[in-house]
């Protein structure tokens, strides 16, 4: 059995992309709180080439101009942002107080659209994350983002071949998520790395770990979270896929201590899934413990190779009578939750 020391996934200089690129955009134009996928270009860009118009057919220009009642002259044209990682821009074209007087608070409710493209110069495999956007366009497929601009996501993982390729997003500035804030500026960030599929299984910043109270578990769950990085061959049903089949723990002085999957029964892990293992754990009355480790044993289901994954050593937190402590449990869906308690005063 192979054994896989997993690096973690995240960076903690999340937002230092690589990827210098410039973006091509266009906007604002006003938007529905529930269009978010409506694309109000898509009269523009039919040719030969592309019967279907819209944002993604057009091509851009210093000179054409389209139709948006909140501009200044009724109308946008294209304009350019370079960034790295972070794409912000500003609408000086745009009085908002004056059209806060007709709109409402509406006026604030805006979709504004952007593209690039990139080159690769060594095909492989890549994570790209784009956050506070809720879907991405990469080539010819469409990813979900994430539109709640947190720094815990997971990457989309995927295979990139050599040269050019093409990213459309757009994104949704919405008023009760940000709030009435003048002028709305739009802002979002993506990240685009390459990644070694071996080495990247573990999920950093989203483990649940129980604390300790004179070195005995105050809880017996824990949680690690993963991802497949084995995108697999979409033409081979099962290629990619990986079947988990067991979890160990042990303390720093190498002590195994019997576990089981809240789950109940094993489980099969899709290509790009990420998935929560829920561990219950029964050190007994007799151990004391200073920090866990665990092993997850895996196989994939169309070679039936098998591998294993360590995480790695979690010191526990140390609490003492009337400290606030953490509670791990086992939710509905047979996920591992927690909640801190406080002592009563």
């Amino acid at each position: 059995m192979k054994i896989l020391t997993a690096l973690l996934l995240l960076s903690a200089k999340y937002y230092a992309s690589t990827a210098q690129l410039e973006w091509n955009c266009l906007g604002p134009f006003l938007i529905g709180t529930r269009e978010r996928g409506y694309d109000p270009l898509s009269a523009y860009g039919i040719c030969y080439s592309h019967k279907i118009g819209g944002f993604e057919a057009m091509e851009y220009s210093d000179v054409n101009c389209y139709p948006s009642e909140i501009s200044d002259f009724g109308c946008v044209k294209w304009f350019k942002v370079e960034a790295s990682g972070q794409v912000s821009a500003e609408f000086r074209n745009v009085n908002w107080e004056f059209n806060r007087m007709f709109f409402g608070w509406a006026v604030y409710q805006t979709i504004t659209f952007f593209k690039t493209s990139f080159n690769i110069e060594h095909a492989g495999f890549y994570g790209i994350k784009f956050n506070n956007v809720f879907h991405y366009k990469l080539d010819d497929i469409v990813y979900t983002g994430n539109g709640l601009n947190s720094t815990t996501d997971v990457p989309n993982i995927v295979y990139l071949t050599l040269g050019k390729h093409d990213l459309y997003t757009s994104q949704a500035y919405d008023i009760r998520k940000n709030g009435g804030i003048k002028p709305p500026k739009v802002l979002f960030f993506y990240d685009i790395y390459p990644i070694d599929v071996n080495d990247s299984y573990l999920v950093s910043d989203q483990e649940v770990i129980p604390e300790i109270m004179n070195g005995k578990l105050i809880s017996d769950f824990a949680s690690v979270t993963i991802q497949n990085p084995h995108i697999g061959n979409p033409f081979l049903e099962e290629d990619g896929w990986i079947h988990l089949i067991g979890v160990s723990a042990e303390t720093e002085m190498g002590v195994k201590i019997p576990t089981a999957n809240t789950l109940g029964f094993s489980v099969k892990i899709a290509p790009g899934q990420v998935y929560n293992v829920g561990i219950q754990l029964f050190p007994g009355s007799n151990l004391t413990l200073k920090s866990l480790q665990f092993t997850m044993d895996f196989y994939f289901i169309l070679t039936k190779n098998k591998f294993s994954i360590k995480t790695p050593v979690y010191n526990l937190i140390e609490r003492v009578w009337n400290d606030p402590y953490k509670m791990t449990f086992v939710d509905f869906d047979r996920t591992v939750q927690y909640g801190m308690i406080y002592a009563l005063t």
